[in-house]
């Protein structure tokens, strides 16, 4: 995928991201609703801390290249920014990684829940 396909396809799921948020807005979920949302937000979480990973795989590849330079003054080597980048980014996809991780128990506990049949819808 070239980099200007890459950074279109990033902006639009960022907007899908953000139009889901805001379709939510003041509403309430019912327990399948928030059932769904939690269980996807966590494949995204997923899809996110892969993402992440393979961008550090490709920012030790250009690292390696030797065709780099930082135009800052007094700056170390671009092969050791590139470094850097790829561990920031690395750490980056284990937070997300732990992210989704953390919401394994949230959907057990979610999964484990059912309206009870004569209860109204809860207030606001």
């Amino acid at each position: 995928m070239r980099s200007g396909a890459l950074a279109a396809a990033l902006r639009a799921g960022h907007a899908e991201l953000d139009r889901a948020r805001r379709a939510l807005g003041g509403d309430r979920l019912d327990l399948a609703g928030l059932r769904d949302a939690v269980g996807q937000t966590a494949k995204l979480t997923e899809a996110l801390a892969e993402l992440a990973r393979e961008l550090a795989a490709q920012a030790d590849r250009l690292g390696r290249t030797g065709h780099l330079r930082d135009d800052r003054p007094a700056t170390v080597p671009p092969e050791v920014t590139t470094e850097e980048v790829a561990v920031d980014l690395r750490t980056v996809a284990n937070h997300l990684c732990t992210a989704g991780l953390l919401l394994d128990p949230t959907l057990e506990d979610l999964r484990h829940l059912d309206a009870a049949p004569d209860d109204p819808a809860p207030g606001p």
